[in-house]
């Protein structure tokens, strides 16, 4: 694996966490869409899902948002 002061189990659960986000973006098929979203726009949003009552069992999806769609938020405390 890479030259990474941590133990093996930590480095397979990052690679595992990786493979799986690649799987979810449907990376092997859309990777030309989302590199001309970054290129064009220059940001990348994503709504990710996961299960409330089982939040171990990792992200179940991820959603594109249109960042032209977002607005800033700004609460004021007083």
């Amino acid at each position: 694996m890479v030259d990474l002061n941590q133990p093996d189990k930590i480095k397979k659960a990052i690679k595992e966490e990786f493979d799986t986000i690649l799987r979810l973006m449907n990376f092997k098929r859309m990777s030309q869409d989302i590199f001309r979203r970054y290129y064009v726009d220059g940001r990348m949003f994503y709504h990710i899902i996961i299960d409330r009552e089982n939040p171990a069992s990792g992200i179940k999806e991820l959603r594109y948002v249109d960042p032209r769609k977002l607005r800033k938020v700004r609460e004021v405390k007083k």
